[in-house]
């Protein structure tokens, strides 16, 4: 236990708070071998997401945003793979400890994003909530960073600039709400084509039966 506290710490995410407040509760190390996101350079606000990502939820979440399945557990180590067993973190942890969640969801999966009206909801919401065992204990910036892969890997674009208050109001995650829209959302629907092409037989038929036919002689 504490090797992703530790790697948080090490890597500048939440260090300045780390040395004004208790360490963060720990959470299960992380599967060995288990590589990092691909360095981007430059580093995008997605790109540094993906590293939040890794190095705060993933333990939780999963390597690709699956939840706490049973296949991401069994990667883990043997003591580290139920979670809520007794003096771990179960209602008798120890003190620097918390008691674990039964459920944790999927992040990247259809309509996940959808119980938010924009992005900026969302952000608000991983801002209040996040990390579980530590709501609020990331900086402003890592928060918005986490936000914009949260986007990403749900295949929606947060767009060229980095997220901020005004642009995550603008990004809508509901249906029929304005803003940025997934790829699959900008596909044309299957039913476009056929509705094409009987509107061009309509208007076929329609011009034929309009030209005068010459009298049968």
């Amino acid at each position: 236990m504490g090797v992703a506290a530790l790697a948080l710490i090490s890597t500048g995410v939440g260090a300045t708070r780390a040395q004004t407040e208790p360490p963060v509760p720990d959470m299960p190390p992380l599967p060995r071998g288990l590589d990092p996101p691909p360095t981007v350079i430059p580093p995008t606000q997605i790109s540094q997401g993906a590293n939040v990502y890794y190095l705060v939820c993933m333990a939780c979440h999963g390597d690709h945003g699956q939840g706490l399945t049973d296949e991401w557990r069994g990667l883990l180590d043997e003591p580290d793979r139920n979670c809520w067993q007794s003096k771990c973190h179960a209602a008798n942890h120890p003190p620097e400890g918390f008691v674990f969640p039964k459920i944790v969801p999927a992040l990247a999966s259809p309509g996940m994003l959808a119980r938010f009206d924009t992005a900026l909801d969302l952000y608000l919401y991983v801002k209040n909530d996040m990390p579980f065992q530590a709501p609020g204990s990331l900086s402003e910036e890592e928060y918005w960073q986490l936000t914009a892969f949260l986007l990403s890997l749900n295949h929606i674009d947060p767009g060229p600039l980095p997220l901020n208050a005004d642009r995550a109001a603008g990004i809508g995650l509901r249906q029929g709400v304005t803003g940025a829209v997934s790829e699959k959302d900008r596909r044309a629907p299957v039913w476009l084509p056929m509705l094409i092409l009987s509107a061009l037989l309509v208007v076929g038929l329609v011009l034929r039966l309009a030209v005068p036919r010459s009298p049968a002689r």
